[in-house]
């Protein structure tokens, strides 16, 4: 049986558009920071889901990607073009807005 996790994966390595990847783990010492990145990641997707693929990530579940996409710290959201990464969202003071103009820009490149 494969993992939900697994599957978001597989997502990555199939998408044409833009994605966008939450980084989680199961357990997340800073979990009011990891509830509030994954409510922005919702509110994200639900604002730019027909322009972006979104997935969540467990690292616990899948560790090699921590390392290969040299994340430092989670939750961190991973803009991907093309199967390569073009941004990183990393830290707590993130806001929606802050985020969905950032976005935009990359959305605008890829529909030229």
């Amino acid at each position: 049986m494969t993992s939900k996790m697994n599957e978001d994966i597989l997502e990555l390595k199939d998408s044409s558009k833009l994605v966008l990847a939450i980084l989680t783990t199961d357990f997340c010492t800073a979990g009011e920071i990891c509830a509030t990145q994954m409510i922005l990641f919702h509110q994200l997707e639900v604002k730019l889901s027909k322009e972006i693929n979104f997935v969540k990530i467990n690292v616990d579940t899948n560790p090699f990607i921590e390392a290969a996409w040299h994340i430092s710290r989670l939750p961190t959201m991973v803009l991907m073009n093309n199967k390569k990464i073009v941004y990183k969202f990393e830290g707590q003071n993130l806001d929606v807005d802050t985020i969905v103009s950032k976005l935009n820009k990359f959305i605008q490149k890829t529909m030229i």
